[in-house]
């Protein structure tokens, strides 16, 4: 990689990146999250996503995202599940109809 490129990289990194944070856990825990043996205890790699169901529930279904509800870096909800995610945390994800509308205010409709 040359040294535009990193130079770039650089710059952009905290754009898309909005880390580091502290993630315990190993190899052997619910909580996964491995290092490399022999070296540091550095994290690279985390669950993106918890999620738990529990039928014997009206809303059985609740879940969280380590990062966010958007794969967009501008978007106001690129991030908005690290909070929750780092707190363990869940967001309820509603089946039935009354619920969804009590949660969801901003719908997006696609029309072809």
């Amino acid at each position: 990689m040359s040294f535009i490129e990193r130079a770039v990289l650089g710059v952009l990194k905290p754009y898309f990146n909005r880390g580091p944070y502290p993630a315990p856990g190993d190899h052997f825990t619910l909580n996964v999250s491995n290092y490399m043996m022999g070296k540091d205890f550095a994290t690279w790699n985390i669950p993106t996503m918890r999620l738990i169901v529990d039928f014997s529930q009206e809303e059985p279904m609740i879940a969280v995202n380590s990062s966010g509800q958007s794969d967009n870096p501008s978007s106001p909800h690129y991030e908005d599940g690290i909070r929750a995610w780092r707190e363990g945390r869940y967001i309820s994800f509603p089946f039935k109809e009354a619920a969804v509308k009590t949660q969801y205010t901003d719908v997006l409709t696609l029309k072809p």
